[in-house]
């Protein structure tokens, strides 16, 4: 036994007998199972490489629990920028105040489900800025592909921890009964601001979109949960998809629809002030129309008056040049003709001071300049 340990026989017998006893003891732990734990917590662990690099800047917020936090990237030649008003609790290592003090050297973290970013720098004069580290997480793809997204690549995977879109979107678009996206349409989604509060927000209002890219179009349009809330406040409730799309990609939103009621212009159906929007009948318009003295023209006749070029300028001007207290009628057929206000007043001069807007009309026609 002694020659197969690999110790001399000639040796003394208790240096022989305690060489024994520790090789056996070797031999006994060399064939003991180890379990996958132990494997991985006797393995060498892999340097965190960062994934990215760039600088981060901090800013107050209007909310005093809120901070602006923006992050800036440029590689080769390009640059990339991402901002968004974070709660300072989400700031690991800041105080709720740090904008309130000077800070020398500031160290705090900003987790994702798909990353962390690691920052470093300082605060002056209630402003912060240093350079941050992106490092991923390696649990978060094997998630997604455990989930049937699949498996991001790195670049793909910085995106998602750039928008912060995880597992509370995917969660979301589940449990409202969407489509499981793949990785590419979550990423595109991410890029374009589809959240989870935003896909929740949209359910609690009533509206299930059915598809990803439907998502994505209201979004990207401007259709979000505080706009369709402004719009139910001012009245319009019940109001379809399609009808929110429309009502935003033309202007027509709560403060348009506020305007329009102080100018006058009543409970409207939601079609009529689309069309009152794209004629460029709003709010000053209206207001500055009956301030020039149509206080009785309705929206539909204002509506033609505008579309033929005629406002609250044009009547001043006509005024200015003596001819003042026309009808709406007479001042849209004076437009027509090409009547504008210098022409008027030279008109006037060269008519005299008893010409009508008529008469200016007439001369116009005439060829008169």
């Amino acid at each position: 036994m002694s020659s197969i340990l690999g110790f001399s026989p000639r040796a003394p017998r208790c240096l022989r007998y305690a060489l024994w006893t520790l090789s056996l003891g070797m031999i006994v732990l060399a064939a003991w199972p180890v379990t996958a734990a132990e494997r991985e917590a006797q393995a060498p662990r892999e340097v965190e490489r960062p994934a990215l690099r760039g600088q981060w800047l901090l800013d107050p917020s209007i909310d005093s629990d809120h901070v602006q936090f923006g992050l800036r990237v440029e590689r080769e030649g390009d640059h990339s920028h991402w901002g968004n008003t974070v709660s300072t609790a989400r700031l690991e290592g800041l105080a709720s105040d740090v904008l309130k003090h000077d800070v020398e050297h500031v160290a705090f973290r900003l987790v994702q489900d798909a990353g962390t970013f690691h920052c470093r720098g300082s605060i002056t004069d209630g402003h912060g800025a240093g350079t941050f580290e992106l490092v991923l997480d390696p649990g978060f793809a094997r998630e997604l592909e455990g989930r049937g997204v699949g498996r991001p690549s790195e670049a793909q995977q910085v995106k998602l921890a750039f928008a912060n879109a995880g597992f509370g979107l995917i969660d979301a678009l589940r449990d409202l009964r969407y489509p499981t996206p793949d990785v590419s349409k979550l990423v595109r989604m991410a890029e374009h601001g589809v959240r989870e509060d935003y896909v929740r927000g949209l359910a609690d209002l009533g509206f299930r979109l059915g598809s990803l890219d439907k998502l994505i179009e209201a979004r990207d349009h401007g259709v979000d949960p505080r706009f369709i809330r402004g719009l139910q406040e001012v009245g319009y409730r019940g109001l379809t998809y399609e009808q929110l799309l429309t009502a935003r990609d033309h202007g027509v939103n709560p403060s348009f629809v506020r305007g329009m009621r102080e100018a006058g212009a009543g409970i409207r159906p939601i079609e009529e002030m689309i069309e009152l929007r794209d004629h460029g009948v709003d709010p000053a318009y209206v207001k500055g129309m009956r301030e020039a003295g149509f206080e009785h023209a309705d929206l539909k006749e204002l509506r033609v008056a505008r579309d033929h070029g005629v406002d609250a300028r044009y009547v001043q001007s006509l005024a200015e040049a003596g001819f003042g207290r026309l009808s709406l009628a007479t001042a849209i057929r004076a437009r027509d003709h090409g009547v504008s206000g210098s022409l008027a007043r030279r008109a006037r001069e060269r008519l005299g001071p008893g010409a009508t807007i008529d008469d200016a009309i007439e001369w116009r026609d005439r060829g008169g300049r």
